[in-house]
């Protein structure tokens, strides 16, 4: 039986949010079946027969068991709905007759498989060393012995009425393939950040298995489960087949085809209902399996939208714009929304910058422009404009002739986004290929123009390496020379320099700086520092709580920044220059950034900000200020009237030496 591998599941980003999130993704898996159109006949087709199995004593019209030598060998009938048997046996009745027995042995045998190789992986995770290893060989040496033959053993000892005792014996040995596929997942999950975390807080190694790593393995877990179900359906119908089930007269599923075998020359359709009914159940437990593991087939990001509440006016000038995002709202299928009435408009060698603290909506928006958003999230109004078209009403066929060659990501740690296993020549060549449809010489020697581009000294060494072999500066800058590849019109850098030193994140910035404004590349940079979005950026968004709160050229609100929260973003830089010294304690706003589903009615900064008032609690549009500047405030003329006048250092560190 094959054990087909399955990608490493989504875990939770922390222990506290671990519960909620748990119940997300059953929430989520549960959609998954019963939305999609395989995922929901599978799940109805098993429910079906496992109805009719179970309540098979209540309707059944004949006995199993009782045969009429004058009705033998019938095609479909009234009398008869199914045809009988060489012996007169109604064969619908046998048929779910023998369904529920089949489903239980296949059961037992998921069940005695996962029951092992679970704990077995969660305790080999948590120690490793020698017991892992054991474990391991232990693993391989029952995947080396014929599954067959041992099964052939057993029922040559315990004798072929045993179904469920061989089937429990099957479980024992196909828990080894199991184990090797979760061991794996449980050790990747073992080193998490969340899961250093609970150790160093001194929660024990059993409370982190069954609290931090198993949620994490619950989708290959559920993918085995019922790969499992199937192989095994498929298993005992094969031994009653050869002769190893229950004996006559009790019916069996590989009995039943065995027979109709026997006279599939006197009565051809004796062996179709049977064999239907088989190869459906077989062919629903593997469906699920399919969408247990992958949340599409063919994965669509995007749905056509529907229409915005309402439309943020744009605030940027009313030139035609590469990049025209209007009244962007993002949402989970459950309705919690992650992005409101975002509102963005990007030109050719322009660069934008996007800052705010941590779950303000700024990746989710970046990555919605590439129509890479999570299965669960879906945009529901406004529009993408990218050169004249609606991103969002783009198929996710027509999405793939955009990403790389129009659109491309430079990401934020370039040692993850290199494969270490190939050498930097070949993953430059592969894309450069696809996009350019040049010949592979033709490749190479643009890979070596976009290295030399990136200011790297030689690009011929560099193609030869392995990204292990590069440092970190130099593996941003291949990366850079990668999203290249196509001659893209937009860049996103979703925090590309927070991975580097400060002296290599200043020569990325100056890179990029340059780039933009030499070829004409627009850019959207992602970023937590201003110190960054001075340096490079000509606009600057801020965003608050999925929401635009002030925008602008980044000279206009750097300087006078009119919304609060930009106010304390900067006050909270936690830069300072060499002059100045060390405060005792560094500015911080207090509070935290609201969760999506716990946005205050109103400004949404509300609860943090020090000129909060009651009219605060009134929802309020972006607005348009002086020089360009839009900004989201209630309050923004009274608060112009008596500015916050920003310290010296922090003024001097974020807008250079000219603050």
């Amino acid at each position: 039986m094959n054990a087909a591998k399955t990608n490493e599941p989504q875990t939770p980003p922390c222990p506290a949010t671990e519960s909620g999130n748990s119940r997300v993704e059953n929430r989520s898996t549960l959609r998954r079946l019963l939305t999609r159109p395989a995922g929901a006949l599978a799940s109805a087709w098993l429910g079906l027969v496992v109805l009719l199995s179970v309540t098979s004593p209540l309707w059944r019209p004949y006995s199993p068991t009782d045969g009429d030598l004058a009705s033998r060998l019938l095609g479909p009938s009234a009398a008869h709905w199914f045809g009988t048997d060489e012996l007169g046996r109604d064969i619908l009745t046998r048929m779910f007759t023998a369904s529920g027995p089949a489903l239980l042995a296949a059961a037992i045998t998921a069940g005695v498989a996962l029951l092992i190789a679970v704990p077995l992986v969660l305790v080999a995770a948590e120690r490793g060393g020698m017991l892992a290893n054991s474990l391991s060989r232990s693993a391989e040496i029952i995947l080396a012995l014929p599954a067959t033959v041992i099964l052939l053993a057993v029922i040559s000892a315990v004798g072929g009425d045993r179904t469920y005792t061989i089937m429990a014996i099957f479980g024992v040995m196909a828990a080894a393939p199991v184990y090797r596929i979760l061991l794996g997942v449980a050790q990747s999950l073992h080193k998490r950040l969340y899961v250093d975390a609970a150790r160093v807080d001194g929660v024990s190694a059993v409370r982190i298995s069954l609290r931090y790593v198993m949620p994490g393995m619950r989708t290959v877990i559920a993918v085995q489960a019922s790969q499992l179900f199937a192989g095994a359906i498929l298993v005992e119908a094969g031994l009653a087949f050869m002769g190893f089930g229950p004996s006559q007269p009790v019916p069996s599923w590989g009995g039943i085809i065995a027979t109709a075998s026997q006279y599939i020359y006197q009565q051809p359709w004796m062996m179709v209902p049977t064999g239907l009914l088989l190869t459906l159940t077989v062919i629903a437990a593997n469906e699920l399996a399919l969408v247990i593991a992958h949340p599409d087939p063919a994965p669509i990001r995007r749905r056509r939208p529907q229409a915005a509440k309402r439309v943020t006016p744009s605030p940027a000038p009313t030139n035609q714009a590469l990049l025209d995002i209007r009244g962007l709202t993002i949402e989970l299928q459950n309705g919690t929304q992650l992005v409101t009435d975002v509102s963005l408009r990007v030109q050719a060698g322009e660069i934008l910058g996007l800052i705010g603290e941590s779950g303000c909506g700024k990746t989710v928006t970046a990555l919605s422009i590439l129509g890479l958003l999570d299965a669960e999230v879906r945009q529901v109004g406004g529009s993408i404009g990218f050169d004249g078209r609606d991103l969002s009403s783009l198929s996710e066929r027509d999405m793939r002739q955009i990403r790389g060659k129009d659109i491309a990501r430079i990401p934020q740690d370039p040692l993850v986004a290199l494969d270490p296993l190939f050498t930097v020549g070949a993953q430059m060549m592969e894309p450069i290929m696809r996009l350019r449809k040049v010949g592979r010489a033709e490749a190479r020697q643009i890979a070596v123009d976009l290295l030399k581009r990136v200011e790297i000294p030689d690009p011929e060494r560099v193609l030869r390496s392995r990204p292990y072999e590069l440092s970190g500066g130099m593996a941003q800058r291949v990366t850079i020379a990668m999203a290249l590849s196509g001659q893209p019109r937009l860049l996103i850098g979703d925090e590309p320099t927070t991975a580097l030193d400060v002296t290599v994140q200043m020569e990325i910035l100056d890179l990029l700086h340059r780039l933009a404004h030499e070829t004409g590349i627009a850019m959207i940079m992602v970023s937590h520092d201003m110190g960054v979005i001075a340096d490079v950026c000509d606009q600057v968004a801020v965003m608050y709580a999925g929401q635009i709160v002030e925008h602008g050229p980044v000279e206009q609100v750097l300087r006078n920044p009119i919304q609060p929260y930009t106010m304390a973003l900067l006050k909270a830089n936690p830069h300072l220059p060499e002059d100045q010294p060390m405060p005792e304690r560094l500015a911080a706003i207090a509070g935290r950034v609201p969760r999506p589903g716990e946005w205050p009615e109103g400004c949404r900064f509300a609860p943090r900000c020090p000129y909060a008032a009651q009219a605060c609690k009134t929802p309020v549009d972006l607005s348009s200020g002086d020089n360009g500047v839009w900004v989201r405030c209630i309050r923004q003329d009274d608060i112009q009237a008596k500015p916050c006048v920003l310290p010296a250092p922090v003024m001097r560190v974020v807008m250079g030496a000219n603050a």
